[in-house]
């Protein structure tokens, strides 16, 4: 009798272990498709961003001029600083040794900007645009270089830029076939993006994604320039499906 009972629980145990056996493999061959997709994503998610980051990316220069303690114009408001060697196909904006903007004209290779007493100054410029603080001023002062005011540094480095990042938004909603040959995305392959900027509020997101499709995405954080010359971190989301 005992036989039989040992017996029993062992025809059991193996008949569990073989149903045990199946839920895997069924749960693999649901999955495997799944796997195999993502695998054949990652690299084409990987290539999109630098294509893509190049495209939203300009050089900034950061000048930097410190007017000698001496300087002070008399009965004027304003000062004509050149030397800074500037692209006169650039755009510029000022800030003051608070890193406060303040109003400015440019023209040819001077700038134009108030003057308030401030010796530090920080010049932004670069191709893309800026938000305009013009200065409404005539009779400047223009000091002399290495006299009057001196060029401490100059650096340039490569950005994101927000203006651009809206650009491309625009050639997507308008061009995506011409964005995507652009881009050297394989014509098989769909994609989308998001912006998120400094606050962690979405700004620009595309919305081409069809229903019930696997869209697998990659996040990717990000130093952007705003209109007005902040830096600032955000993250940029790429969606490919």
């Amino acid at each position: 009798m005992n036989y039989f009972k040992k017996r029993g629980s062992h025809v059991g145990i193996l008949i569990s272990f073989n149903l045990f056996i199946l839920f895997l493999l069924s749960i693999f061959l649901l999955i495997n498709p799944l796997l195999k997709e993502r695998g054949e994503k990652q690299p084409v998610l990987n290539s999109l961003y630098p294509r893509l980051l190049e495209n939203i990316s300009s050089n900034m220069t950061l000048t930097l001029i410190k007017i000698a303690n001496g300087y002070s114009p008399v009965g004027v408001n304003c000062t004509n600083l050149t030397g800074g060697d500037w692209n006169p196909a650039e755009n510029i904006t000022v800030r003051n040794n608070l890193s406060q903007r303040i109003s400015s004209n440019f023209s040819s290779s001077s700038v134009l900007v108030p003057w308030t007493g401030n010796r530090f100054l920080k010049f932004y410029s670069s191709l893309e645009n800026f938000e305009s603080m013009p200065l409404y001023s005539s009779g400047c002062a223009t000091p002399s270089e290495g006299t009057d005011f001196s060029i401490k540094s100059i650096k340039t480095e490569k950005y994101v830029f927000e203006s651009n990042i809206f650009e491309l938004k625009t050639m997507y909603d308008n061009s995506y076939e011409e964005l995507k040959n652009y881009l050297n995305l394989p014509l098989e392959e769909e994609f989308g993006f998001s912006f998120i900027n400094s606050e962690g509020i979405t700004i620009i997101e595309t919305e081409k994604i069809p229903p019930s499709v696997s869209v697998y995405s990659k996040e990717n954080y990000v130093t952007y320039i705003d209109n007005q010359s902040n830096i600032l971190p955000g993250k940029i989301i790429i969606k490919v499906w």
